[in-house]
């Protein structure tokens, strides 16, 4: 037979607005969170080595086009001043 706390962890999981403060009082909020951080870091050690590599590729591409970007820019800004010199 289920006990009245038992009902009222199932009203929790239906309704997210819902706070037990029962887990308050008794630390089990904080082993939540805990146990939220140990599987988000997990989750971080997932996300590296299916995606790490591909996207330290392109952060490094990214960063050489922004400096060719950046270089073309200082071009065009010369070819510019040079060309309303002469007008």
């Amino acid at each position: 037979m289920r006990s009245s706390k038992t009902s009222k962890n199932s009203n929790a999981q239906e309704s997210p607005d819902f706070v037990d403060a029962s887990t308050e009082t008794t630390g089990e909020a904080s082993s939540h969170e805990t146990h939220d951080d140990a599987s988000n870091a997990e989750l971080g050690k997932v996300r590296e080595l299916l995606f790490g590599a591909h996207m330290r590729e392109t952060r490094l591409e990214i960063s050489r086009l922004q400096e060719k970007l950046g270089a073309e820019a200082t071009r065009f800004r010369a070819d510019l001043d040079e060309q309303l010199a002469g007008m």
